[in-house]
């Protein structure tokens, strides 16, 4: 599973869940409770069944309970049985995903995905409430290659012209000259979907998929490919301007591209990380472990190093 902004999907996982700008409605901190600096959020979400105790501790009214604990235990998203009835068309298992959050709200966003068909919510942590998005509009499924992929490069970015809303996106790449690549986007302020032409770099010849998440920092989202390097767009580019996905290598001097078989996928996960810390970009990776042998033992004196990106405009963006 991928790690996400707030939202690590290890159990060592950690980030802020903050305050918002202003006192909300209902808290889901009681008033007894210090606030957490940060809490090890796990991404699957726990879908509660009627007969589950834990169903009876959510305040009638409300959708979901946020059980925290503090670090290094788990803290885990509950959701109550009316939100899965409301997603449940077939006997098919049902799966919760925690795909993104925003830092300054704790807005989480959730997908559910019954066999092979995915819902998308939005989570108000601070309401306890959750909105389902609706289903795509026909206009737009029916073209070629446009479909909500389930868990895969869907990020959620804060809204800067419409105060306290958001905008949902997953990047819709193609391999098809008669297809463009383009940007799916659901707007809370306007309540629809959309679609965006967006134009790739053609400088690089990786998929621009995110496999470990996507990050909304600086106005813009960041897909993140840690074998190779990091895609990122701003969604709010102006109608008349072009809508460029510019690709930004990972540090020289860390260990590079690395080939994507499982076991060394799962090695990446384990070595590498890309957060937003104290307002810039970081990329962290335990120095020292070797990819291309998988079967040696660690060395005895690995190092963490990282690296901060100051400018993805510059030739050498990190320092």
């Amino acid at each position: 599973m991928s790690e996400i902004e707030l939202v690590q999907c290890s159990r060592a996982g950690k980030e802020a869940l903050q305050e918002p700008e202003s006192e909300p409605q209902r808290k889901w901190l009681p008033e007894s409770e210090p606030q957490r600096k940060w809490v090890a959020l796990v991404s699957d979400a726990v879908l509660l069944g009627n007969e589950d105790d834990r169903a009876q501790e959510i305040v009638h009214g409300t959708d979901m309970l946020l059980e925290l604990k503090d670090p290094p235990l788990p803290s885990y998203l509950l959701l109550h049985p009316r939100v899965s009835t409301n997603t449940r068309r077939t006997s098919s298992p049902l799966s919760a995903y925690v795909l993104a959050a925003n830092n300054r709200s704790a807005c989480i966003l959730l997908q559910i995905v019954e066999g092979n068909r995915p819902d998308i919510f939005l989570c108000d942590t601070h309401r306890c409430t959750v909105t389902i998005l609706p289903p795509l509009p026909s206009y737009l499924w029916s073209r070629p290659g446009i479909y909500i992929r389930p868990h895969l490069s869907i990020g959620l970015i804060a809204d800067p012209y419409h105060r306290g809303h958001y905008v949902v996106a997953q990047l819709q790449p193609t391999t098809s000259f008669h297809n463009p690549n383009r940007l799916l986007c659901y707007s809370t302020a306007k309540h629809q979907w959309f679609a965006l032409q967006i134009t790739r770099q053609t400088a690089h010849l990786y998929n621009p998929l995110s496999e470990n998440g996507v990050l909304a920092h600086d106005g813009r989202l960041w897909w993140v490919a840690l074998a190779h390097g990091i895609f990122f767009c701003d969604p709010f580019t102006p109608v008349l301007q072009e809508l460029r996905l510019r690709y930004l290598r990972l540090p020289a001097d860390c260990h590079g591209y690395v080939a994507l078989e499982p076991r060394i996928r799962t090695l990446i996960h384990q070595r590498r990380c890309v957060r937003p810390s104290e307002g810039q970009l970081r990329f962290v990776e335990i120095h020292g472990l070797a990819y291309d042998d998988v079967l040696v033992d660690a060395p005895a004196n690995p190092t963490v190093r990282m690296w901060t990106l100051e400018d993805p405009e510059r030739p050498d963006p990190w320092t």
